[in-house]
């Protein structure tokens, strides 16, 4: 009785440690960002047009934002990431989400070789935990007639960056189509076009509205993803008006690598472009041939994340 009694004790014990463990693994531990990349490319492999891969698109090309907008960005991952971006943006190619999926393992591949062996080990632990119990919620048809008209035109808009016409088609399709199985696919695709338009504020209430709704769902996930980008973002903003003030008052700075581009870099991880933009403008009148490089360099990487050049006219080194 008393082997049997401490057994069960132990078991207990067990059972609760390790509850414990990945408790504060998902809280802390969890590489959300590598989360994300195997649901995009677990979607990338689904038909083309799909609710998941509209959403896809927009989620890499913010990811490919925020690696760009580090000052030790991995730029294999940003071209790899971009790449994947442009090529699921023609629905009409039947063979654009094999490619994107070849670009995403790529990926997928760099991130998880600089993990520390433990966590490697808990990573493969959560995911086949997280494969066995979550239910699956992949939208594996494309929606007909005036959903799928509805959102092609909202996809549209964004691409071309009307933002403002992109949100009235997302909200006309949410206000219209409710009951949708993609409706949260949905949500997530408005919630990042807001954090694109710097409302951070409605872009929490959708994803903590999402993340409550679809508990325990690949759609929760997600807006996990969603939220720690805007605390990120938020951060950011916060470094941004530190160095605005400090180039208000020390103008000189604006031609400096700790000045300057430091501050492009902050208005591009906050979507603020057409700052970014003017700034690196002004960085290739530096005296410094180094920085006037990598303004050019950075100015090149927007028109190419905006889709107005095919590739880097050089590289950055």
């Amino acid at each position: 009785m008393k082997i049997l009694t401490a057994v069960l004790t132990t078991s207990v014990v067990l059972a609760i440690g390790l509850s414990l463990f990945f408790f504060f693994y998902a809280q802390l531990l969890l590489d959300y960002s590598l989360e994300s990349l195997k649901m995009a490319l677990e979607t990338s492999l689904e038909a083309a047009n799909t609710p998941g891969s509209r959403f896809l698109r927009s989620s890499l090309e913010g990811m490919a934002l925020d690696e760009a907008s580090r000052p030790d960005a991995d730029w294999k991952t940003v071209v790899l990431l971009n790449d994947a971006s442009h090529t699921i943006r023609d629905p009409k190619d039947q063979f654009a989400a094999g490619r994107a999926g070849i670009f995403l393992s790529e990926v997928l591949k760099e991130k998880t070789e600089r993990r520390s062996f433990p966590l490697r080990i808990a990573d493969s632990v959560w995911s086949y935990l997280d494969q066995r119990f979550r239910p699956s919620s992949k939208i594996s048809s494309t929606p007909e007639g005036i959903p799928s008209m509805i959102l092609d035109e909202a996809d549209k808009m964004e691409i071309k960056g009307r933002y403002t016409d992109a949100e009235r088609y997302y909200r006309e399709f949410l206000n219209r189509f409710s009951d949708r199985p993609e409706k949260g696919f949905v949500e997530l695709t408005l919630a990042h076009l807001l954090i694109k338009k710097q409302r951070l504020k409605e872009a929490v209430e959708i994803l903590t509205s999402v993340k409550n709704e679809y508990s325990g769902m690949n759609e929760e996930v997600l807006a996990t993803t969603l939220l720690k980008r805007v605390d990120a973002i938020q951060e950011r903003f916060g470094e941004v008006r530190k160095l605005e003030n400090l180039i208000r008052s020390r103008p000189e700075k604006i031609l400096t690598e700790e000045g300057g581009l430091k501050l492009a870099l902050g208005y591009l991880g906050t979507y603020q472009i057409e700052r970014a933009v003017l700034v690196l403008d002004k960085l290739s009148e530096s005296q410094d041939p180094r920085l006037r490089t990598k303004a050019f360099f950075y100015r090149s990487w927007i028109q190419q994340w905006q889709g107005e050049l095919e590739e880097f006219p050089l590289n950055l080194s």
